[in-house]
């Protein structure tokens, strides 16, 4: 049906968000490293790293509820998100201030908010993904509901 081929193409366009997102992560680390830049300090490290465990602990919570189809906490997702958006707006205003004061360089700082606002593109994919297969599964629900009652 037409519904279930524009899910589809939604699926695959989402797919290719999430992809084009860990790549530039990727594309941003290893152009780094091989410019011999100067590492992140040890407090980024240590920001980032936790950033990085709140991110997967999301994915791993997205990716519970789209395998249990547990679609009723999709409000608990979305307020996960809210609150990863509000973290990675400190440590960009974190960065913004490192920089005034400077204390980070420019390609340090290029790594830095690529490596944020990326994250926070798979962030959004990932909500969007729960939002999309939560629509089709009240969809799904809907005319099942109709067919038993005959409409």
């Amino acid at each position: 049906n037409a519904e279930a081929s524009r899910a589809y193409l939604l699926v695959y366009d989402l797919e290719q968000d999430i992809l084009q997102s860990v790549k530039l992560i990727f594309d941003a680390c290893r152009e780094h490293v091989q410019n011999v830049h100067k590492p992140l300090d040890d407090e980024q490290g240590e920001l980032l790293y936790r950033m990085q465990e709140e991110v997967s602990d999301y994915l791993q919570n997205v990716a519970e509820v789209l395998g249990n189809g547990t679609y009723h906490i999709v409000d608990d997702i979305l307020e996960e998100k809210r609150n990863l958006f509000l973290h990675l707006e400190k440590l960009i205003n974190h960065q913004v201030e490192g920089v005034k004061a400077r204390k980070y360089g420019r390609r340090n700082s290029m790594l830095y908010f690529s490596l944020l606002l990326e994250l926070k593109d798979l962030i959004a994919v990932a909500a969007r993904f729960v939002k999309l297969y939560s629509r089709v599964h009240q969809s799904v629900l809907k005319e099942e509901l109709s067919l038993m009652v005959g409409k």
